[in-house]
């Protein structure tokens, strides 16, 4: 069953995944940054460098598109969880008043 809580639970797990593929994403880049110039000084080393720095930043940026999508979805179920625990506010006060048979 959907209930308020199980939305707000998805809505933090949510936003737990947005840190963590940036967290990642951070780890790669220094770890990466770390090993110096993996393709040596050379022309083609350079070239290849170049190329490899390229496809990188498509990632990191990749990564960074995908943990704000999440942390916008996940501002997204946190407002709908908002929404369905009023609605059940709203029902169990019509039901305190007996103004619905269950």
């Amino acid at each position: 069953m959907v209930t308020h809580s199980s939305l707000a639970l998805s809505g933090t797990e949510l936003s737990e995944v947005a840190r963590a593929v940036t967290g990642e994403a951070a780890r790669l880049q220094a770890d990466l940054a770390a090993l110096g110039d993996r393709w040596g000084g050379g022309e083609v080393g350079a070239t290849i460098g170049r190329l490899d720095g390229a496809v990188l930043r498509l990632l990191l940026d990749r990564c960074a598109d995908l943990a704000e999508l999440h942390q916008a979805d996940s501002g997204k179920v946190m407002a709908r969880s908002a929404i369905h625990r009023e609605a059940e506010l709203d029902t169990v006060t019509v039901v305190e008043r007996g103004a619905l048979d269950v």
